[in-house]
This record gives C-alpha cells, sequence and structure tokens, in this order.
C-alpha cells in the first residue's frame, strides 16, 4: 500500500466559496497527493480561480451540468489507479489542517479500515466559522455495527469529513461508479449505506471542519430531498438484497423508503402540489403500506375541514 491520498471536488457555480475550500486542502498538515476539480458545467471564471490556486488542482470540465454524482464519479475515475485514500470533498466546505493527518493514521493502525469519518461544525452563508480547536484529539471510535449509527444519526456523517479507502469503493461500487447518477438528490446517502454495509468504521470524535448551509442549495428543497431519500432506500433495498442482507436491515429499507414518501408527500400538499402528493401515497399504498392511506385521509380531511371552518 503506497497510502496516497486524494481529494475530488465537484464544483458548480461556487466561485465565492471554492478558493477557501481549496485553501483548507493546501492548509493540511499532511498534504494530499493527488488533487481532482470537476467543474459540473463550463465556467470560465470559476475555471480560472481553480487553475491560479497554488495547490495546482487538475481540473476537468464537464461540456454541461450533469449532477453532483456523476461528477463525482468522474473525478474518482481519474485517481482510482493512484490512490489508496480519497476524501469526496464539497466546494464550499473548510477542513481542519490536522484532518488528512488524523485520519490517516486510522488506517496506518488498521489497514482493514473501509472510512474514517470526523466530526464537523456548521456555519451558516454571511457567518464566519465557529473556530475549531488548534489541534484534533485522539479520540477516536471504531463503530461496532457502523450502518446502525449511520441510519440513525444520518446528518451527522457527511463525505467532506470522510476519508475513503479505494478498496472498499470499488467493492461496492455500482458497476465502477461510486454514485448513482438517477439519483439528483440524496447520492451521499446512498453511498455511504453502501461502504458501511459489513464495514470497518472509525470516527473521529473531535470535529475535523466547517460545512456551509446554504440556504438555496438542494437539500433546502425538503419536498424534493425526501423524495428522492424514498429512491435511494428503495436502491439500497435492492443491492442488499443481492448481498444477502439479514430480514431486518431489508424491511429496515422498506420502511426508510415510504416513511420518506409520506414526508415528502406532506411537503408537496402543504405547498398546494396535491395531485402529486396524493398520487405518491396511491403508489405506497399499492405496496400494502397503510400508514400512507391514513396520511393520505388525514390531508384530504384536512382540506374539507378547513374548507367547512371558512364557510361557517
Amino acid at each position: 500500500m503506497k497510502n496516497e491520498l486524494a481529494v475530488v471536488i465537484p464544483a458548480f457555480r461556487c466561485e465565492e466559496t471554492i478558493e477557501a475550500t481549496l485553501d483548507s486542502v493546501a492548509g493540511q498538515s499532511r498534504p494530499a497527493d493527488h488533487i481532482v476539480v470537476v467543474l459540473d458545467e463550463p465556467n470560465p471564471r470559476l475555471e480560472k480561480i481553480c487553475r491560479q490556486h497554488s495547490i495546482n488542482a487538475e481540473i476537468f470540465v464537464n461540456e454541461k451540468n450533469l449532477g453532483v454524482g456523476a461528477t463525482r464519479n468522474i473525478g474518482f475515475n481519474n485517481i482510482r489507479k493512484k490512490a489508496d485514500m480519497v476524501c469526496f470533498l464539497d466546494s464550499d466546505d473548510l477542513l481542519h489542517p490536522e484532518f488528512f493527518s488524523m485520519a490517516c493514521k486510522q488506517f496506518v493502525r488498521n489497514p482493514d479500515a473501509d472510512a474514517v469519518f470526523g466530526r464537523f461544525s456548521l456555519w451558516r452563508d454571511g457567518e464566519l466559522p465557529a473556530r475549531l480547536p488548534d489541534a484534533i484529539n485522539e479520540d477516536v471510535s471504531w463503530l461496532d455495527s457502523p450502518l446502525d449509527v449511520y441510519l440513525s444519526d444520518t446528518g451527522g456523517f457527511l463525505l467532506s469529513f470522510a476519508l475513503f479507502s479505494t478498496r472498499s469503493i470499488e467493492s461496492v461500487s455500482l458497476e465502477g461508479k461510486i454514485n448513482a447518477e438517477i439519483l439528483r438528490n440524496n447520492q451521499d446517502f446512498e453511498f455511504i449505506c453502501r461502504v458501511l454495509y459489513q464495514g470497518v468504521v472509525a470516527r473521529i470524535e473531535s470535529e475535523c471542519g466547517w460545512h456551509k448551509k446554504m440556504p438555496g442549495s438542494l437539500s433546502s428543497n425538503q419536498p424534493r430531498a425526501w423524495y428522492f431519500r424514498s429512491i435511494a432506500a428503495k436502491m439500497l433495498y435492492e443491492w442488499f438484497s443481492q448481498h444477502d442482507a439479514d430480514q431486518a436491515l431489508l424491511v429496515r429499507m422498506r420502511r426508510v423508503e415510504h416513511s420518506a414518501i409520506r414526508r415528502s408527500a406532506r411537503l408537496y400538499w402543504s405547498s398546494g402540489e396535491r395531485k402529486r402528493a396524493a398520487g405518491m401515497l396511491f403508489n405506497s399504498m399499492l405496496k400494502l403500506q397503510p400508514k400512507s392511506l391514513a396520511q393520505l385521509v388525514v390531508l384530504v380531511l384536512g382540506v374539507q375541514s378547513t374548507s367547512l371552518s371558512r364557510s361557517r
């Protein structure tokens, strides 16, 4: 094992944040051996910022917008033969200077490791990032049943603050791809679940960087996000079935799928897209999901009750 580390950064209309992200990579006490930035559409201003940065990243430009999943796949395909460890860093997140060093130590301590995750702080557009400790402490946990831990706390694990073994990525790839390109949201959820299934995973308990919450991000469109969560869960059900998962996990994935459908339908209904919401719930009911029938009844009766109260 060469212990070479690569960073893959998908970049889309991030002219205001990419320089700071690249600075955080350049400032690592353990430098990355390979850095790839993939622009998810032609963008001369963004490309100029990336090419002029001292980090000297390898730059690729998609001919058109393909989405973050396809863009990550392109980046990974260009480093998969070169690196043993990969960080998939978002173009508006910032890494603690000691993150790569601490994460790499865990792979040295346990060569069978599939992934190392770090905790992180949140900051919002217009705010300054919270100050993190000057150094990352040695408090590291090796997770029992890492997939169970993740499914109970999906918001606590992000790709930007993780290092993955190239070997483990390859072992769970979808025909050579890390992300399912049909997903335009929840790609991270689906990918992380595959890696953590029967994986050897460590978690650094210190905060390893800053995650920026953008008001216009894809995840801020909650009805859409929950819809794609349901699609991701359905895909995972099929993938786990092919990999001899136990029945309890398959049942859990079905539960996640239809719970996400109901959440998405409630939000679409509230926003006025009632035909779409009703169709989602009806399709769920056909899969013998009584809670979806109950959800539809509640939504319809809620509208009727509101109409009656207004007419009185």
